[in-house]
């Protein structure tokens, strides 16, 4: 019995020993995990901070600074929830404008995770929100990146302006909108694509995904226009742009949101009705 007890304990002091080894690798694990945390956030900083220099701090100019009156604010759903990014389509941006002509500006940004995702690239991005409750309750990005968010009602006349250039609003190349335009009504269509006008550099180009289909969440309809690709694409000339659907064959469904957030939902990728894409002799799939 004592020779069996002896043999016990000396399992335990091994089982102990191996235990204790095990802590110390974990703890060895979590402290270079640490490291790389602080030395990512470190670099994005150092990266956000070049990007200010070069470009300035912006500023919003808006008589009205939160859409009061939509019912995704009224009914707080997917500016609760979402924060989209999709780095794949980040690198296919990548690929085709320069980094250092690559600035995005996201309507409808809800967490400001693709806003993130450009700027820890190196990209200038910027995003606004109709709805401040990720503001107020410091979500997602809101309590990363404040500086690089803003609240505004995209469908009444705002102004992103840069601290460098005085009131002269500032010029994007990308204009994004994820599920967006069709939480707007039909009359609010023209003013949302006069502020687009507004911020689009020459031969810039507009990335969005619509959604066709009703979308009633707690008995409130959140979608205000629901129509078919056909008809969104005879709206959107009326009002000016014109859809490249060869384009869309770059990205190869690499989209930040669209049918697997939506059922049937499609991507439109426009440009003013009298301008080409930028850079489209670097687009491999649009080359003839």
């Amino acid at each position: 019995m004592r020779a069996f007890l002896v043999r016990f304990l000396h399992r335990l002091n091994g089982l102990y020993r191996v235990l204790e080894a095990l802590k110390d690798a974990e703890g060895r694990v979590l402290d270079r995990i640490e490291r790389l945390e602080q030395f990512s956030a470190s670099a994005s900083w150092i990266l956000r901070t070049r990007l200010v220099e070069r470009h300035g701090y912006l500023k919003i100019l808006t008589a009205k600074p939160v859409a009061a009156d939509s019912p995704d604010h009224l009914a707080p759903w997917g500016t609760a929830r979402d924060n989209s990014t999709n780095l794949r389509f980040n690198a296919r941006m990548r690929a085709w404008i320069p980094a250092e002509q690559l600035r995005v500006l996201d309507l409808g940004c809800s967490g400001g995770g693709q806003v993130k995702s450009f700027l820890d690239q190196g990209c200038y991005a910027v995003g606004v929100e109709g709805s401040d409750f990720s503001r107020r309750t410091l979500r997602a990005e809101w309590a990363t990146i404040p500086e690089f968010l803003f609240t505004a009602d995209i469908t009444e006349p705002f102004s992103l302006v840069s601290e460098n250039s005085g009131d002269e609003p500032f010029l994007f190349s990308v204009i994004t909108l994820w599920e967006v335009i069709e939480h707007l009504r039909r009359e609010q269509l023209p003013a949302l694509f006069e502020n687009i006008d507004r911020h689009l550099a020459p031969s810039g180009v507009v990335i969005m995904s619509v959604s066709p289909n009703s979308d009633i969440v707690n008995g409130v309809e959140l979608h205000q226009t629901i129509e078919n690709r056909d008809w969104w694409l005879r709206a959107v000339s009326n009002l000016g742009f014109t859809h490249h659907q060869d384009i869309c064959d770059h990205f190869a469904g690499d989209y930040v949101r669209g049918h697997d957030n939506a059922l049937d939902s499609f991507h439109l990728i426009l440009t003013r009705n009298d301008e080409e894409p930028m850079f489209r002799d670097r687009l491999p799939r649009a080359r003839t």
